[in-house]
């Protein structure tokens, strides 16, 4: 995860997005051979499923002049910018044989090197950006758990924090489990998660929580009594329905049972939320075989638009914007 907090509708434990994938080789993780290294579960449609790691790979196509127009709108998936909107002498246009190179800076082929033409078959205008972008996927040492925070140890501070479970408090959605941690009307209390390792694993941890009060909050992270962050900050989140995930952190994990605690050190009456915390093993393979797809769509993450006044990016302008026009070549080419 990035150095900072992942709105949760964009996490991997949350999004609902949905897209065609183009397996190379045609082969893919799939519950009727156990999902290998990937973790298995149960949609809420009920279909079965694989939950795998993925990372993305990006390289140039071409490095010369392609051969015609049909080579590149079969090479090219990835719409780009008109290069007009770009700032004078950003880019350098060179016409070619029935199709125009945008050439950023110098004049040699790179991932930046946008192609423009009129499709072979229908006549559209392209923008096709010279990348190739590749999903490529992976499993955990460690399949991942989920510890919902309303069941782990609520520590002393100077007062006890409420556990809001959704029979009792409707005021917030989105939540995983009956519940979530409220440290409101706590001062410096904590939260104790029990994890049991067979033998000694390197894992990745990371919290769920929602910050609605304000400024970022100062919370300690420690392993078996040992700091692993005394200044976890939680930046906020804005509203009370907006749930994010904190950077994940890498931990060893000791044989037998280990105590996990987050601490609040703000010293404030007011705090975060929390829902869970998410334990998963480092990245590995699936199993034997190697398990890859064209990624054009690009993986969309919009975030959510906070106010009527169109603050997120939910909307085609900004999408397009800012994510190599997309949506063009995912809808005209």
């Amino acid at each position: 995860m990035q150095n900072r907090m992942t709105p949760a509708h964009i996490n991997a434990e949350e999004t609902l997005n949905w897209f065609k994938a183009y397996w190379d080789g045609g082969s893919y993780p799939s519950p009727a051979t156990g999902c290998g290294n990937c973790r298995q579960t149960t949609h809420a449609s009920g279909v079965e499923a694989c939950v795998c790691d993925a990372s993305v790979v990006e390289e140039k196509v071409f490095s010369a002049d392609p051969a015609s127009v049909e080579d590149i709108v079969s090479s090219l998936s990835i719409g780009a910018i008109n290069p007009a909107i770009a700032d004078a002498g950003v880019y350098n246009t060179v016409a070619k044989t029935g199709f125009t190179v945008h050439f950023k800076g110098a004049g040699t082929y790179d991932a930046e090197t946008i192609f423009e033409l009129n499709h072979p078959y229908h006549g559209t205008n392209l923008f096709l950006k010279n990348v190739k972008s590749t999903v490529q996927l992976k499993g955990w040492t460690r399949p991942t758990q989920i510890f919902e925070a309303e069941d782990a140890d609520a520590g002393v501070g100077t007062n006890v924090a409420p556990v809001y479970r959704s029979f009792e408090n409707d005021t917030r959605t989105d939540y995983t489990g009956l519940g979530y941690y409220d440290f409101e009307g706590s001062y410096f209390a904590h939260l104790n998660f029990t994890v049991d390792a067979p033998s000694e694993q390197t894992v990745n941890l990371s919290f769920k929580y929602e910050n609605s009060w304000g400024p970022t909050r100062q919370f300690t992270l420690s392993l078996n009594d040992n700091i692993v962050d005394g200044n976890m900050l939680l930046e906020s989140t804005g509203h009370w329905d907006y749930w994010a995930a904190t950077p994940s952190y890498t931990l060893t994990l000791q044989p037998g049972v280990n105590n996990i605690q987050i601490r609040d050190m703000s010293g404030e009456w007011s705090g975060p939320n929390f829902d869970h915390m998410i334990v998963e093993g480092l990245s590995t393979s699936v199993d034997a075989n190697t398990y890859s797809f064209r990624n054009a769509p690009h993986f969309m993450a919009l975030s959510q638009d906070y106010s009527s006044d169109g603050e997120g990016e939910t909307n085609p302008r900004d999408a397009y914007y800012e994510t190599d026009a997309v949506i063009d070549t995912y809808f005209q080419h």
